[in-house]
């Protein structure tokens, strides 16, 4: 599993629609989460949604 931190710029997919946005909260990792790991992420329009494992494009 990549480890991410605050601060670091992800790429992730909403709904179809695809963000850039920086890491503001990586919360704590729960392994019943099959989503993977949570992180709260204020994406180009400064809204902060939580964004998992999952969304995240590799680059």
């Amino acid at each position: 599993m990549t480890k991410r931190k605050t601060g670091d710029r992800v790429k992730y997919e909403k709904d179809g629609t695809k963000y850039d946005g920086i890491i503001k909260h990586v919360f704590d990792y729960d392994p019943k989460d099959k989503r993977g790991q949570k992180y709260s992420v204020t994406d180009p329009n400064a809204d902060t949604i939580i964004v998992y494992e999952d969304e995240i494009k590799q680059e």
